[in-house]
C-alpha cells in the first residue's frame, strides 16, 4: 500500500470483515483479539461504526446492521 490511505479506515474494514463471518455477533474482546487491535482502539472504532449505523450492538455483541436487520 502507498502512503495515501487511511489506516483507521483499514482497521474499521478489518473489524467489519471479521464480524461479517460470525453468525452470532461478537464481543469487544473477541474482536480486539482476532483483529489484533488493542481494546481501546477497537472500542472507539466500534462506537464510530455503531454511530454510522454500519453496526448494531445488542447485549454487548456487535453485528453488521445489514445482516442483523435481514434476519
Amino acid at each position: 500500500m502507498d502512503d495515501n490511505f487511511s489506516t483507521t479506515l483499514v482497521k474499521a474494514q478489518q473489524i467489519k470483515d471479521y464480524i461479517k463471518k460470525q453468525e452470532n455477533g461478537c464481543t469487544l474482546t473477541e474482536i480486539a483479539k482476532n483483529v489484533k487491535l488493542n481494546k481501546t482502539t477497537t472500542y472507539r472504532l466500534l462506537q464510530t461504526l455503531v454511530t454510522l449505523k454500519d453496526l448494531i450492538k445488542v447485549n454487548r455483541r456487535y453485528y453488521l446492521n445489514q445482516y442483523f436487520n435481514a434476519n
